[in-house]
């Protein structure tokens, strides 16, 4: 794989959390600061591809998913879909 710039996985981390949300289906994301943050760096220590994100922080004091998704916010255009989560898929 290719070095990437922390600006690049900060932008996959985040893309990917979207995606997850919205597969889940879910809109939104709740709960406090501290909950979200103690919940992703233990999801993200049990990812076995954290590896390839080294600019990605989860210790204490060096947590960053807030800041990451807080910078979406500036993107220029979508890069999520909008509106309502889809519904269950009609294919069986």
């Amino acid at each position: 794989m290719a070095a990437t710039t922390v600006t690049q996985q900060e932008t996959a981390v985040d893309e990917g959390l979207v995606l997850g949300t919205v597969m889940l289906g879910l809109s939104e994301v709740g709960g406090t600061k501290q909950l979200l943050e103690f919940d992703f760096g233990s999801a993200w220590r049990n990812w076995a591809h954290r590896d390839r994100f080294p600019s990605i922080k989860t210790g204490p004091s060096q947590y960053s998913i807030v800041g990451i998704l807080g910078k979406s916010a500036n993107r220029r255009g979508p890069v999520a879909p909008t509106g309502p989560a889809p519904g269950p898929s009609s294919r069986s």
